[in-house]
């Protein structure tokens, strides 16, 4: 029993042996110690952002995990290191990927990874990387901006976008105001000193990443537009009638505008207030530098505030507290003085070879030298009243004129294409918010109709209060029937009223309607339902 014990020990100690064997991949001879295998971590994944010791962690990792496995082979350390690039570093290694497969870009060793990846996600400038020490600090440095001199304390730091960044230090320091209307900057330090600046504007328009990410993950309808280059349409000049009245009144078209006040007019924005009412207090609406240069450029900032209205629009800022003394964008009422000041200024000639629409100015003629002549009247009128226009947005001595949704050409009047192709792809509404606004579009346009009142009954029914939803045959009728009247693109002609009018008229049980014709040609469709009194 003894000699069966000692061989059952060995047998036992065998088999460990072997299993020992097997787990170190290798087979240990007799009187050999095994090997314990030593299991390599993995690297850290990279997830693209923009941070000098993430990315140097990221790259010093895979060097060890390269180490570790005695990896030589350039292409298999770069397709190894591709599977630790996560989110944005993932996206830029399938780019970079896809140009490889093109023939565009390159990348046969693992320090040209390193250099590529470097490039795309190292940060190299101090407005977007995390904080670093400073280089040093330089004390007493000449610095001269326009007429003014001075000495400033910079602070010495690596930087490529910028040679130098004036801070929120700066402007205590000397008291510097930005004036960003006037394209100025007035330092107060010693005196004042108006410096003028330049202003870079910003072509793209970019959607962030985190932008996006916050939109997807709240379910927000996304789209993925693409630019396609199209054909530029290069107008030709006008008449060089129309370009002699330009030249003679091109000061009613500064590139911009006068650095002074305008004059006090018959119209001047007033600000009446509520007794006992409490001044609004609240930030104002943030725009970007772009829309304020056009609003800048608009009817707004060239009507004052009525004398002793100023203090009304006071407002608090970082710099200190403010008065307009111009009537700026977002002031109740603001359209409305607007309006009343241009057809205050054009009443004479209103309706006669001009129509005003707040900063929209239509003039009309029969022929060439009259327009020339009422051109002449226009810009006299603004040059009285120191108004100015945009010339960028102007446009001359045209045959066919897009007017408030509405094509005028040739005395003829109709309806704008792209209107009529929305209204043309509109599916059908199914609830009452859609239809609503699909009525509120072919409503502006009931004057191309015919007894329009009468066929869009069965869908104005529907907004009655208190009535259920229901989308019948009969409503599915007068929806086609609707948007074939507007997608017919009917025409209608301009009134003269040097001529004889005709008026026709005919009434239902429930609707009336009448169109205004002249010559036989329809000017205007009318139509009204009846209501509950004038039905009995």
């Amino acid at each position: 029993m003894e000699e069966y014990r000692v061989g059952l020990e060995e047998t036992k100690a065998n088999w460990a042996m072997c299993k020992r064997a097997v787990a170190n991949e290798g087979a240990v001879g007799a009187g050999m110690m095994a090997t314990p295998r030593v299991d390599t971590p993995k690297p850290k994944e990279f997830n693209g952002k923009r941070d000098a010791k993430e990315l140097d962690n990221y790259m010093w990792h895979m060097e060890r995990y390269f180490e570790a496995l005695n990896m030589q082979d350039e292409y298999v350390k770069i397709r190894t290191a591709s599977l630790y690039l996560t989110n944005l570093a993932g996206t830029w290694w399938r780019r970079k990927h896809s140009e490889i497969d093109k023939g565009t870009c390159t990348i046969n060793s693992w320090e040209e990874f390193k250099r590529e990846l470097k490039k795309q996600f190292y940060p190299e400038n101090t407005v977007n990387s995390e904080a670093k020490p400073l280089d040093g600090v330089t004390h007493g440095v000449e610095l001269q901006l326009g007429t003014w001199k001075g000495k400033v304390d910079f602070s010495v730091a690596p930087m490529d976008d910028f040679n130098i960044v004036l801070g929120m230090e700066f402007l205590r320091q000397f008291n510097v105001v930005s004036l960003p209307y006037y394209n100025s900057v007035c330092i107060l330090e010693g005196g004042p000193c108006m410096i003028p600046t330049v202003s870079k504007p910003n072509t793209t328009q970019l959607l962030f990443a985190m932008q996006f990410k916050k939109g997807w993950k709240k379910s927000e309808v996304s789209y993925l537009a693409s630019m396609k280059e199209g054909e530029v349409k290069i107008s030709s000049p006008p008449p060089k009638e129309i370009q002699r009245v330009l030249r003679d009144y091109k000061d009613v078209m500064p590139a911009e505008l006068p650095k002074q006040l305008p004059p006090r007019r018959e119209v001047d924005h007033q600000i009446e207030l509520e007794p006992g009412a409490k001044p609004p207090a609240k930030a104002p609406y943030r725009m970007s530098p772009p829309e304020l240069e056009e609003l800048r450029r608009s009817g707004y900032y060239q009507v004052r505030i009525a004398e002793g209205d100023e203090a009304k629009t006071t407002c608090v800022t970082r710099y200190g507290a403010y008065e307009f003394l111009m009537m700026p964008f977002g002031l109740t009422n603001a359209l409305a003085t607007f309006c009343t000041l241009m057809n205050k200024i054009f009443h004479p000639y209103l309706d006669q070879f001009v129509v005003v629409y707040l900063d929209d100015i239509v003039i009309y003629s029969s022929t060439l030298e009259e327009h020339v002549e009422h051109l002449r009247v226009v810009f006299r009128v603004l040059r009285e009243n120191q108004l100015y226009v945009k010339k960028e947005k102007c446009s001359f001595a045209l045959n066919e004129v897009h007017f408030l949704g509405h094509k005028i050409q040739g005395g003829k009047l109709s309806m704008e294409e792209g209107k009529v192709e929305a209204i043309r792809k509109w599916d059908p509404p199914t609830k009452v918010t859609e239809l609503r606004s699909f009525l509120g579009l072919v409503n502006y346009y009931r004057r191309f109709i015919k007894g329009y009142s009468t066929r869009a009954s069965p869908l104005t029914d529907l907004l009655k209060k208190n009535r259920t939803w229901e989308w019948s045959l009969r409503c599915q009728e007068a929806f086609d029937d609707l948007k074939t009247a507007n997608t017919e693109e009917p025409v209608l002609a301009l009134p003269d009223c040097t001529k004889p009018f005709e008026v026709q008229s005919d009434a239902s049980d429930f609707a009336i309607w009448g169109v205004l014709m002249q010559e036989g040609h329809p000017i205007a469709y009318e139509s009204r339902k009846l209501n509950e009194t004038e039905r009995r």
